[in-house]
């Protein structure tokens, strides 16, 4: 920390005090965005927009005016009852308009420290400084609109006292990569870059751009009669136009058309890839401590997370991302879940995310994850030591999800459709060709210190997590399995559960029992 940056934090010790008033353009966009998000807000507010817009031209600028005014003043308030107090261990923060919050954060509990410079800050030469605990899924405190020296100097007081209160050693860092970083670089060695290649790939892989069709149905709902008939009319006028063409012709034309659709969905998706991953570079803090990423186009965030918080390495790969020959990385700390590929949105930000890496970069990756301990395990779910799980799976998922609803669909439907009704026969056959596949990819592999389990239908998903993390773990048997000799291993972690399904029962003892000793048996911290 150098002599600036203490200055900085020293001046904000001890007293109340509030960040710039710019942070009232934080508040802003945050409440602009929240509106976005919330779908049923969304769909709200568009309803009453096209009624205005219906009202005529004066309404829709009225109504626009009202609605932003409200926003600006709503932003204002929460600014002026913005505050935030900082003492040699801990942040607190006062906020709230009509219903008042106080936050303690303790700087010992933090799992993470995100710093996020928007491009209307990155102007103005601000950012946002938001902290993640372990009691919580979502970011607990942000305190927008600070200055980056005061950023970087919070962020080495919260990172120098977990040191001090921890009684892990230095994590034993992996052989280092080669990299461009300098020895200046505050975020440590760069060990990880994704090129223009791999974001364009991000984005192919991304089917979050979908969500957007979902949102036409509901389009629909709020558009007037007048409105619909002429839609309708334009559609059947195209119907019409196509069916003069010819079979052929038609065919073509729709082909190129879904083609078009297809082409201008994947640009976009490839286009948001860009704002959100533009620059990705993950780093490794000099003695391998943390963990730190840095991203973004228009907002650069900037995210860190100590290696020995981190609870389990969730890894997936979807049919398309298996084409590439790519992998996606979530390594989530005490009470953090990992989220999808669309993480945004401030919800588990101190998650360890890693959009696209090849099979290498995962074993590099994970080495420095779990310090050595991961010898012997894979994340990688082509890997040959993985033991699949008994087939017995099969068959308990066609009866409870084939058999026994084909048979209540039959007697339900059979008096109303007569011998229609015999089409839910064809149920079960689908329901166990789709068993029969998750059985195939359901298998575990483990070591003295931890365990892999694979999953998936089409793609895959690896969970990787140390034995001595582990906050319980339990044997379960179903009627079924008591009568197969077969059981079900339960491990809670402080970021989630993972079930082992249909194993061998006294190979689930075993694993249960020795889980159980290196948990006893250790002395290193498991958050």
């Amino acid at each position: 920390m150098t002599t600036a940056d203490e200055n900085a934090l020293l001046a904000a010790s001890g007293q109340w005090q509030r960040t710039s008033p710019l942070a009232a353009l934080y508040f802003l966009a945050l409440a602009l965005r929240r509106q976005v998000l919330n779908l049923g807000q969304f769909v709200g507010t568009l309803a009453v927009f096209l009624f205005l817009v219906r009202q005529g031209p004066v309404a829709t600028i009225a109504g626009a005016a009202g609605l932003l005014t409200l926003f600006l003043v709503l932003a204002a308030l929460r600014y002026w009852f913005f505050r935030f107090r900082l003492d040699a261990q801990r942040v607190l923060i006062r906020q709230g308009v009509l219903r008042k919050t106080e936050l303690e954060l303790q700087f010992d509990r933090i799992q993470g420290v995100t710093v996020e410079q928007p491009l209307m800050f990155r102007w103005l030469g601000l950012v946002t400084v938001g902290f993640d605990t372990a009691g919580s899924t979502q970011q607990e405190g942000r305190l927008p609109a600070v200055k980056p020296d005061f950023a970087a100097a919070l962020r080495a007081r919260v990172e120098g006292a977990k040191r001090a209160a921890t009684a892990e050693p230095a994590a034993i860092a992996a052989p280092s990569e080669p990299s461009s970083a300098t020895e200046s670089d505050p975020d440590g060695q760069a060990v990880l870059r994704l090129d223009n290649g791999e974001i364009v790939r991000i984005g192919l892989a991304d089917r979050s751009v979908l969500a957007v069709l979902a949102v036409v149905p509901l389009m629909w709902g709020t558009l007037d009669n007048t409105l619909r008939a002429q839609v309708s009319n334009s559609i059947e006028d195209v119907a019409t136009s196509f069916a003069q063409l010819g079979i052929v012709a038609a065919g073509v034309v729709a082909t190129g058309g879904l083609l078009l659709l297809a082409a201008a969905l994947a640009a976009i998706s490839v286009a948001m890839a860009f704002f959100r991953y533009h620059g990705f570079t993950l780093f490794e803090a000099q003695g391998g401590e943390s963990l730190r990423t840095r991203r973004g186009l228009l907002t650069r965030k900037a995210m860190a997370v100590d290696r020995a918080k981190i609870q389990q390495v969730k890894l997936s790969q979807t049919l398309l991302m298996r084409f590439f020959s790519r992998f996606r990385l979530q390594a989530p700390p005490a009470a953090v879940r990992a989220v999808g590929a669309s993480e945004e949105g401030g919800v588990a930000a101190s998650v360890l995310h890693v959009p696209m890496l090849g099979p290498e970069q995962v074993r590099s990756l994970a080495a420095r994850i779990f310090a050595g301990e991961d010898a012997g395990l894979s994340l990688l779910p082509a890997k040959d030591p993985f033991v699949r799980i008994s087939p017995v799976y099969i068959r308990a998922r066609v009866q409870a999800f084939g058999v026994v609803p084909a048979v209540l669909a039959l007697v339900a439907l059979y008096p109303f459709a007569g011998a229609a009704s015999l089409l839910c026969l064809g149920w079960p056959p689908l329901v166990a060709l789709c068993a029969w596949q998750l059985w195939r990819r359901r298998a575990y592999m483990h070591n003295d210190s931890g365990l892999s389990y694979r999953a998936g239908l089409l793609g895959y998903k690896v969970e990787t997590f140390l034995f001595r993390k582990v906050q319980g773990v339990m044997v379960s048997q179903s009627p079924l399995q008591r009568r197969t000799g077969l059981a079900s291993l339960d491990v809670a972690l402080a970021s989630g559960a993972v079930t082992l399904p249909f194993i061998d029962h006294a190979t689930a003892r075993r694993l249960c029992d020795h889980i159980i000793f290196k948990v006893e048996s250790t002395d290193r911290p498991w958050h």
